[in-house]
């Protein structure tokens, strides 16, 4: 009786998996290195914002110069706590 509960249990599934909408893939790039390049680009550039003194003007990044350094304000550590989630 439970193995014929069973069988028909798996056909049942099997059967309503075929009716189930096909799942999206993730969509690939067409060039992982330029996908790669463009990560680590954004990836810098939040870094360089986050801590410009140390991120960016020791890189030789000048863009962020204007900026205080890194602080430990209750603003500034929220927003780094967002950065790496």
């Amino acid at each position: 009786m439970i193995l014929n509960r069973t069988l028909w249990v798996a056909i049942l599934s099997g059967v309503l998996a075929l009716f189930q909408p096909p799942v999206d893939a993730a969509p690939v790039a067409a060039d992982p290195a330029a996908a790669l390049a463009t990560l680590a680009r954004q990836y810098h550039d939040a870094q360089a914002r986050l801590d410009p003194g140390y991120t960016a003007t020791l890189a030789g990044d000048n863009r962020f110069d204007d900026q205080p350094p890194l602080s430990v304000l209750d603003a500034h550590v929220e927003r780094w706590i967002a950065s790496r989630r």
